[in-house]
């Protein structure tokens, strides 16, 4: 995965927008209820919260075609995701 961080968008390793990341309420991770290891619950908006760290690009391509709704957590020091440098970020 490539995070884009100066539009918060999330690409496939081959440049497939993902999706973009936003939330408007700003919840920590620790605060969301947890259903498993990889996900949590907003109690909020209701959605669920997937760590990208434990998926992979086609399965997060996967996800968000079932279901647009599904929020992702993306740590800049997770294994599985690269950060575009900002060389490269058109402004």
């Amino acid at each position: 995965m490539i995070l884009n961080p100066i539009t918060n968008e999330l690409f496939s390793d081959s440049g497939i927008l993902i999706k973009k990341l936003e939330c408007p309420y700003k919840i920590a991770w620790k605060d969301l209820e947890v259903i498993n290891k990889v996900s949590r619950n907003c109690s909020v908006c209701d959605h669920q919260i997937l760590d990208t760290a434990f998926f992979n690009d086609d399965t997060l391509l996967e996800v968000v075609n079932k279901n647009p709704a599904t929020c992702f957590k993306v740590n800049i020091n997770q294994e599985n995701l690269k950060i575009l440098p900002i060389r490269y970020v058109k402004q």
